[in-house]
């Protein structure tokens, strides 16, 4: 990515990615699978002016709804293009997308970017998982932080959980969503709940 990034062509592959997971689960819909997409954006793609007309565009081509794509952004990428973010975010809620801030600090800062782009999902910086297990202060934080986004109606997600430990922690804390290789590695294919 960061060959693409110097290259300036991060937009492209934002483009490639989205049109294809539009394409994706469209047809897995279109099998009566009910899933969803979380997409990843990048900041070329927070600048991109004509991103929201072109998404509307890949969800007619397919057929698709944007009820079932959640783009997610990262709060650094956030705060460097604030106004852009606003811009693109409105637009989404309007086709019905949902809006994930990943990489979410325990600053209180974070909570008012929540607040202000109206997310739906909050996946907390990677980084907390490692010491979640050991550090009483990072369960305080993190129950404290998932209280205050649960007052504003917004999901929580939790990534890279690696051990049995930190799922009690987890669910002490009342966090809503966990990913990571203790719950399952990743796949190739989408695996549904019935093909288990």
């Amino acid at each position: 990515l960061e060959e693409a990034i110097r290259s300036e062509r991060m937009a492209e592959i934002d483009r490639w990615i989205i049109r294809n997971a539009i394409q994706e689960v469209a047809r897995h819909r279109n099998d009566g699978h009910k899933l969803n997409f979380m997409i990843t954006l990048s900041a070329s793609a927070i600048e991109d002016d004509s991103l929201l007309l072109w998404i509307c565009d890949c969800l007619r081509e397919f057929k698709a709804k944007g009820a079932w794509l959640t783009f997610a952004v990262s709060h650094h990428d956030v705060i460097g293009h604030l106004e852009k973010m606003e811009q693109l975010a409105e637009g989404l809620h309007k086709i019905n997308c949902r809006i994930s801030l990943t990489h979410f600090p325990f600053e209180q800062e974070a909570v008012n970017v929540v607040r202000h782009l109206q997310c739906d999902l909050v996946c907390f910086s990677p980084d907390i998982s490692g010491r979640l297990s050991k550090d009483k202060q990072q369960q305080e934080l993190l129950k404290d932080y998932n209280q205050q986004l649960h007052q504003e109606k917004v999901k929580t997600i939790v990534i890279y959980i690696e051990e049995a430990a930190q799922l009690t922690i987890l669910w002490n804390v009342g966090v809503d969503f966990i990913q990571g290789n203790f719950i399952q590695k990743p796949v190739d294919t989408i695996i549904y709940d019935a093909e288990l």
